[in-house]
């Protein structure tokens, strides 16, 4: 008799067994919320346990992925960041939080400048004071974001300015795995698992 797939909740707790949480699609308060929630019960258990991050996403909301930057820093357990995928956007940022980084050969990354929707009402009395408190504040985040990954890569501002323009002006423009090593973005590039997630016996993991 064949066993029933698991569940996506079953598979998530199976993975969270072994210190694996997930972070597909795009980031946003969900996704805040799940990981840190997940990072807490895994440090609930054991503050000496492995927290690995298994990232694929095309970015999202760059505040909710900043207060997960600023929570993954603060976890006193160390926390490694593999990216198997795509992982484009403030994902890229987010990655610099983890203390070390990874990508399997065929992942790619893709730098753009941050976007941003502003509505207003024609008749509003204050809409462009308003829209221009909110280019600063969106212009202000980007340099942050920016001097994050300058600060983790060791390339100047310059250099990672250079990075993200070439990934606004060019649709198409990718960063193989090779590539964001050269670059700093990543310390190393992994065929397989660093460590066996996966053994059937946890006994048997070193």
């Amino acid at each position: 008799m064949s066993t029933p797939p698991l569940s996506e909740q079953n598979m998530r707790e199976k993975l969270l067994a072994r210190g694996i949480i997930p972070i597909v699609g795009k980031i946003d308060d969900d996704t805040l919320k799940n990981t840190a929630g997940a990072i807490e019960r895994l440090r609930g258990t054991d503050t000496q346990t492995r927290i690995t991050l298994f990232f694929h996403t095309s970015g999202g909301d760059c505040q909710p992925a900043l207060w997960l930057m600023d929570f993954i820093r603060m976890t006193k357990t160390e926390v490694t960041g593999i990216v198997c995928g795509k992982y484009n956007s403030i994902g890229i940022a987010l990655l610099q939080a983890c203390a070390t980084r990874y990508a399997t050969p065929f992942s790619e990354f893709f730098p753009h400048m941050m976007s941003g929707t502003f509505r207003y009402s024609a008749f509003e009395k204050n809409a462009k004071k308003n829209f221009a408190r909110e280019y600063e504040r969106t212009t202000n985040l980007q340099k942050r974001v920016m001097e994050l990954v300058a600060e983790r890569s060791r390339k100047s501002m310059e250099d990672v300015m250079e990075l993200y323009r070439r990934g606004e002006e060019r649709g198409d423009y990718r960063l193989t795995a090779t590539d964001a090593l050269a670059f700093g973005l990543i310390d190393g590039i992994i065929d397989g698992a660093p460590y066996n997630y996966f053994a059937d016996d946890e006994s048997s993991a070193p």
